[in-house]
């Protein structure tokens, strides 16, 4: 979805800069399809392009349950444009058009935060309303 901008970001905030690395990492595997670089992960893009032209041709014998779920993965991280001119010249040329891959345009960035902001989180307000609710009952059961 993202693919079909022509330049995004996504920042990343957090209090724990441990996260960082793999808040990247989900961000390049589950949305963008890219390496560190910022470029497409060319051998997953050749991977979905094998599987999709199987798919297209009916070849369903080739796929098994975990490689229609690849496919329906890296159909919706490969969406867009450039990714659909890059599988036309594929389809025609073969993997020589693989070597000048695109930059995918998505940057990810992060921002170290000063406080933790607990607060204002569901995950933690969460954890603290069922702390507290198990400390009332607990008082409650002393008195």
């Amino acid at each position: 979805m993202l693919q079909q901008v022509e330049k995004a970001g996504i920042v990343f905030a957090g209090s724990r800069a441990e996260r960082f690395v793999g808040a990247e990492r989900i961000f390049r595997t589950v949305i963008t399809g890219t390496v560190g670089s910022g470029t497409f992960d060319v051998a997953r893009l050749k991977r979905y392009f094998e599987s999709r032209t199987l798919f297209e041709q009916r070849q369903y014998s080739a796929f098994d349950q975990l490689r229609l779920d690849q496919l329906r993965e890296d159909r919706r991280v490969f969406s867009g444009e450039k990714v659909e001119g890059l599988y036309e010249r594929w389809k025609d040329a073969g993997d020589e058009v693989l070597v000048t891959v695109p930059q995918s345009g998505l940057a990810f960035r992060t921002v170290l935060l000063p406080d933790s902001y607990e607060w204002i989180s569901p995950i933690y307000g969460g954890e603290r309303r069922v702390r507290d609710a198990l400390d009332s009952i607990a008082n409650k059961a002393r008195s």
